[in-house]
């Protein structure tokens, strides 16, 4: 038997301090929890929740709370903030009886806890296993008695996220509220009750409270993390349940951190630390009880599961004219709960698991009496184990006559009782491995029972029969090729022969790999001896001859023909982004982007294969340049410097036909020249640039420019043919700032591609000019992008 429950009693003889020494503080604990909202891709949001215990004798709680949040693996970091959530902040928490006032409501009362809770989402773009999540604030309360100096010390909650092992996981959740109390020389015990909506594994500890990331909190001496109070023989917590249990031996106010680790599959996932205080009082108050499963003193049972489980939770209270009032924390999901009025209520739980709760759970019973000024109370856990009743007796057997065989069923659970049906041919039929030797073939069950889960399993025993060999057809396949031999029937060894070419002759189905054509015996025997034999023959058949041609070069962008010879009856060439015509034929069209070795596979009629490869150097084409688009009045001549990498041996403009790397042309209107340019090995590439003649009243911005000195397009300026006017012309960076801004046109009043005589770094800027027609004073404004060229 595990019996858990929580012993707390606050009578108004509190230490006075803790109403009185904390004005300047208010921290008594808290947590941060999370809940995944959804998850897209590497994408994931949460809804984070920050729970916040205040002293009401302290200073006011936050209105908002800034919850950081960083990766050191992924080097990301950020926060976010937190809001009050209306109606569940600021909530007087003080187990007081009907009518009884707080610290909260009532300054001259000695105690007050309020809760607030604050919430916001976290959406994470990135998959990290070491998300951290943080709140901290000052100071802790200054009734704390196991700290040197709780009034200075800062309060920082901490969890931890896994979003890469376990994307759009949930943290888990504490259903009871931290408001433990004890009495001196009183056993206490307190749970949690945690639950995890994902049903994952959790383990519990108890860690260092702390005042910032690195620090834990200064104990006084003979305290620590895992001695944070005075007891009589020390603090413990049940790593499974969380359940913390100790006798205190002194009016005291102790503050400890409990960790909860959260596993799936052995791997963890997730953490979350609640900090709380535990105040220990001397106590005049009975508290009230509650039993265990109806009205026993048993706190845990088993059942399995689709079975309905009901029972009930008796309440009483030894001081006389006390009323006793009772709930639960909804720690089972599905489970119902129910209690009836009166002094001392009767609760009712009610289940039916499925098979998707196999494992331990708990759920706990808080119990208050009307004690005034403040109540009374014990929370009691009980623990339900879903257990999983399984037997499996294994595959049907076949016995010769006259021989037997021992039974070795697999069985999930320890059964108590076991009963075969029907007992003929079985050597006893109440235990789980008897001797069956039926003389006829037989079915037989096998059922188990333990008192709480029930469970069978049938299996056939078939007397007498000789092993059927199933081995298929005969089978065709090509030299090199593998064949997969296949002996079905009920039998329990084999011996294949001839055994050379097989990878394991003892086995049903070995691998053969036969280079002529070979017929295979097979000899098949059952456990009990009984035997078959059976045939099958592969045939071996040669692989087509294929030649796929010489290796060969290719100019970058053109095309050429490759033909396969052999005495295949198909073709097939890979690969086929590289080839413009039907890559299944003999005969194929290639235009390759790249060097590329081309495979071709032939197939003969009796569906053998066989490849060759033939290499295609592609050689690339020269690099060339037009220039960059320029503008001019109609009259004025352009300059064309054309440029390129390589061997280049000949260089064409058009239109004109200019054989020259430079030109000068004077176009009557707007035109696109083309620069063609030929290496040493016949290989072409082609640019084009515009030249803009500009009609009156219309102004020309390049899209472009190199400040690099040169002498060529050195400077961005406005050029402009007819009567307007400009009013201006700016260009920005990327960041919204004016890096230039001019009110001439023309060469000499552009930018030079500086900013407070700093060069400005490569990259797209923006330009925005406004110009007035001189003729009608229209004004228009336009903006566009240009790039500075390094």
């Amino acid at each position: 038997m595990k019996k858990y429950y929580l012993s707390f009693s606050i009578l108004l003889m509190l230490f006075m301090s803790i109403g009185k020494q904390a004005i300047a503080s208010h921290c008594m604990g808290g947590e941060i929890t999370y809940i995944c909202l959804d998850t897209d891709g590497n994408r994931d949001s949460f809804l984070i929740t920050l729970k916040f215990y205040r002293d009401c004798n302290g200073v006011s709680a936050p209105t908002s709370a800034t919850l950081s949040y960083s990766s050191v693996l992924c080097g990301i970091s950020g926060s976010i903030i937190l809001n009050q959530v209306p109606g569940q902040s600021a909530l007087d928490i003080t187990p007081l009886c009907p009518g009884g006032q707080s610290a909260c409501t009532n300054s001259s009362a000695p105690y007050g806890v309020q809760q607030y809770v604050y919430q916001g989402i976290l959406v994470l773009n990135t998959q990290c296993t070491d998300w951290n999540l943080s709140w901290t604030t000052c100071c802790r309360n200054g009734a704390i008695t196991t700290l040197s100096n709780p009034g200075s010390e800062s309060i920082y909650l901490t969890a931890l996220l896994n979003n890469a092992v376990a994307p759009c996981n949930s943290s888990p959740q504490f259903l009871n509220t931290p408001v433990p109390f004890g009495c001196v020389n009183q056993f206490t015990s307190y749970n949690h009750g945690v639950i995890d909506p994902d049903g994952d594994s959790l383990v519990f500890s108890l860690v260092s409270p702390l005042s910032s990331a690195s620090t834990p909190v200064g104990y006084k001496l003979g305290f620590s993390a895992t001695n944070p109070l005075s007891t009589v023989n020390g603090v413990t917590i049940d790593p499974s349940t969380g359940t913390i249990t100790f006798i205190p031996n002194q009016l005291q106010v102790g503050v400890l951190s409990v960790k909860v680790e959260e596993f799936r599959m052995g791997v963890k996932i997730g953490e979350v630390v609640r900090d709380i205080q535990f105040i220990i009082v001397n106590c005049t108050n009975n508290n009230p009880t509650a039993t265990g499963i109806d009205s026993t003193s048993m706190y845990d049972t088993a059942i399995c599961p689709n079975q309905a489980i009901c029972f009930d939770i008796y309440t009483h209270d030894v001081d006389p004219f006390q009323t006793v009032s009772m709930g639960w924390n909804s720690g089972i999901p599905g489970g119902t709960f129910t209690s009836t009025g009166g002094q001392y209520p009767v609760g009712t739980f009610c289940w039916t698991p499925t098979a998707s709760d196999i494992g331990t759970h708990f759920f706990t019973v808080i119990v208050q009496d009307d004690a005034c000024p403040y109540v009374g109370g014990n929370t009691f856990a009980y623990h339900i184990e879903v257990r999983n009743p399984d037997i499996d007796l294994g595959p049907d057997i076949a016995l010769c006559d006259g021989d037997s065989v021992i039974m070795n069923p697999l069985i999930s659970v320890d059964f108590t009782h076991y009963q075969w049906t029907p007992s003929t041919g079985i050597s006893n039929d109440t235990i789980k491995n008897p001797t069956i030797k039926p003389n006829t073939s037989t079915t037989y069950v096998l059922s188990g029972t333990n008192g709480y889960c029930d469970a069978s399993d049938t299996i056939t025993v078939n007397v007498g029969i000789t092993p059927t060999i199933t081995l298929g057809p005969d089978q065709d396949i090509c030299i090199g090729q593998s064949a997969q031999l296949s002996a079905g029937g009920s039998t329990a060894s084999y011996a294949w022969t001839p055994s050379g070419s097989l990878n394991n002759p003892n086995i049903a189905n070995p691998t053969a790999t036969p280079t002529s054509t070979t017929t295979y015996t097979v000899n098949a025997i059952s456990n009990m001896g009984c035997s078959d034999t059976g045939t099958v023959t592969i045939t071996v058949n040669p692989l087509p001859s294929v030649n796929a041609g010489l290796d060969d070069i290719l100019c970058y962008g053109d095309q050429m023909n490759l033909t396969a010879q052999g005495t295949g009856v198909s073709y097939q060439w890979e690969p086929p982004s590289a080839i413009v015509s039907d890559p299944n034929l003999a005969d194929i069209v290639i235009k390759p982007n790249v060097s590329t070795v081309f495979t071709v596979t032939a197939t003969d009629a009796n569906g053998c294969q066989n490849s060759d490869a033939v290499s295609i150097t592609v050689i690339p084409a020269p690099a060339v340049s037009a220039d960059y688009d320029t503008s001019i009045l109609k009259g004025d001549i352009a300059n064309l410097f054309g440029s390129g990498s390589g061997s280049i041996s000949d260089w064409m403009w058009e239109p004109g036909a200019y054989n020259s790397q430079n030109i000068d042309v004077s176009p009557e209107q707007t035109t696109m020249y083309y620069l063609t340019v030929t290496d040493s090995n016949g290989c072409q590439s082609m640019d084009s640039v515009l030249v803009t003649v500009l009609i009156e009243g219309q102004v020309f911005i390049p899209n472009a420019f190199t400040p690099n000195n040169d002498s060529h397009n050195d400077e961005l300026y406005v050029l402009n043919n007819g009567p307007v006017q400009l009013n201006y012309f700016r260009i920005y960076n990327r960041w919204g700032q004016l890096v230039f801004e001019g009110t001439e046109v023309g060469q000499g009043f552009g930018w030079d591609g500086t900013f407070k005589n700093k060069e400005q770094p490569a990259g797209v800027y923006t330009w925005v000019i406004s110009i007035t027609s001189i003729v009608d004073g229209t004004v228009s404004t336009d903006s566009g992008n240009i790039t500075l060229i390094r």
